[in-house]
């Protein structure tokens, strides 16, 4: 019996793409409230834990800012959202909600 190979064999299948881990991002502390004038130092972490770094954003900005380290500071009175993003390498961000008096 002689067995024979042919190159029309079915094609090549391509490996299944394959991800590390989904990266979730933790804001704290979250729900505080602050009086208008007050500030606070926000602080972000990811899990897994990997360095990375931040970009910080407030959410409507009239009602408060937040500098490069994470410090925000109440301007007017209202309900916001503090967020943080970092590349990963996609981007991920993690908000924190919070209210001034």
């Amino acid at each position: 019996m002689i067995a024979a190979c042919s190159d029309a064999a079915a094609p090549l299948r391509q490996p299944p793409i394959t991800r590390g881990p989904r990266v979730r991002v933790a804001v704290k502390p979250d729900g505080i409230v602050l009086v208008v004038g007050d500030t606070v130092r926000m602080r972000a972490a990811t899990d897994p834990p990997i360095p990375v770094s931040w970009e910080w954003a407030v959410l409507p900005p009239h009602l408060a800012t937040v500098d490069s380290r994470g410090l925000v500071q109440a301007l007017d009175r209202g309900q916001l959202e503090i967020r943080a993003c970092a590349e990963v390498p996609e981007r991920v961000c993690g908000f924190a909600p919070l209210t001034i008096r």
